[in-house]
């Protein structure tokens, strides 16, 4: 198959956790898992810290940790990003502070992956839906899709069935490899289960 689901790497022992939106970001987060284009809205200084629960880790990664369920990316990451087909991407930038309140970064930004992709065969996939929002999978214990439905000019996309799951081709997956990237681990769709791979 050529997609995989990305992830965050679970085996970083010594990365930072981005826990927290700014204030005004906070209220409404909710909008960054539906997909939509949020510049506008979204503040040109936006201030994320590093969670003071775990001090010791401090070591930002090209795909860094985060527990809001954000895609944020290096200036390395989002490079090669925009070397491909990225026109459903926006790169929102942001500034990261370590535990002491210092600027660790300037350089990282969140990237919202917009459109999401309705392409999930329902009928051959094992899906569990959420029973707060019906529209949404809370699992996915196997995941099929259709692909004549995924737009050829998108390399990293967000299921519409579940806004919280991204894939990529396998040529973005070539390219991160290539560029050593660190932080982020592929998942064949084959062997996805949601309930394991978080």
């Amino acid at each position: 198959m050529p997609y995989h689901v990305i992830l965050k790497d679970p085996r970083l022992g010594d990365a930072a956790v981005l826990s927290d939106h700014p204030d005004a970001v906070e209220e409404e987060s909710f909008r960054f898992d539906e997909g939509v284009p949020l510049a506008s809205w979204f503040p040109t200084e936006a201030v994320y810290p590093m969670d003071r629960e775990f001090p010791d880790l401090r070591v930002l990664y090209d795909l860094q940790v985060n527990t809001l369920g954000l895609v944020v990316a290096s200036k390395a990451f989002r490079a090669v990003l925009e070397a491909g087909a990225h026109g459903n991407l926006e790169f929102l930038p942001i500034t990261i502070r370590d535990h002491r309140k210092k600027i660790a970064s300037k350089d990282h930004c969140i990237v919202n992956v917009i459109h999401p992709v309705d392409c999930v065969d329902r009928a051959r996939s094992t899906v569990v839906m959420g029973a707060i929002d019906p529209t949404q999978a809370m699992t996915i214990r196997k995941l099929v899709l259709q692909e004549d439905k995924i737009p050829a000019d998108v390399d990293l996309f967000r299921l519409a069935l579940r806004t919280g799951t991204f894939l990529v081709r396998d040529e973005l997956e070539a390219r991160i490899e290539a560029a050593g990237l660190k932080g982020m681990r592929f998942i064949p769709i084959d062997q996805y289960n949601s309930a394991i791979h978080r």
